[in-house]
């Protein structure tokens, strides 16, 4: 058995695209994965499984939830060890304990390139500090700016199929890796 991490984007947001926890949960472990628990309420899932292919099984989800709740979702699936490197890469010469000041990691479909980067490091309130293969780290200070609009800016760059998490929420996902 192998432990995986599912990021579902866009549920539980603003009173839309609702899925309760306990039923996404039922839904899984009717398909046969094991040990699934979720954590927070915004589609952050752990699971047991026998090895997957990372895409069929985002696929497979995806369309589970689709006819389970009547709209889509997109979903991105990752091996719990290379969440536990994601959250370990965000740099310690960047931690920044002033009040506001926020971490995201962001799962894109390709890799960064400076020219992105170049175009999101324009405000002070938004910096990417680093980047990994398909994830994006930034700093969001929010005494400056807001947190939607530095995710509005990664979605012209990187599409609209981008998901993100705060640093605080991967770190509640890898305690239970």
């Amino acid at each position: 058995m192998q432990t995986y991490v599912a990021f579902l984007r866009g549920i539980n947001v603003g009173g839309k695209h609702k899925v309760p926890m306990a039923d996404l949960r039922s839904l899984l472990e009717k398909q046969g994965y094991r040990k699934v628990k979720t954590v927070l309420n915004s589609g952050n899932v752990v699971f047991e499984a026998e090895p997957l292919n990372l895409a069929e099984a985002a696929l497979h989800i995806g369309n589970l939830l689709l006819e389970s709740f009547g709209f889509p979702v997109p979903v991105r699936i990752f091996e719990g060890e290379q969440i536990k490197t994601i959250a370990a890469a965000l740099p310690e010469e960047d931690i920044d304990q002033k009040a506001g000041v926020q971490y995201y990691f962001t799962f894109i479909h390709a890799s960064a390139d400076e020219a992105s980067i170049a175009k999101l490091n324009q405000d002070d309130f938004f910096r990417i500090i680093a980047t990994l293969e398909q994830v994006v780290i930034s700093r969001v200070d929010t005494n400056l700016g807001k947190s939607p609009d530095a995710m509005a800016k990664l979605e012209k760059v990187y599409g609209k199929s981008i998901t993100t998490r705060n640093w605080n929420t991967l770190n509640k996902i890898t305690a239970l890796l």
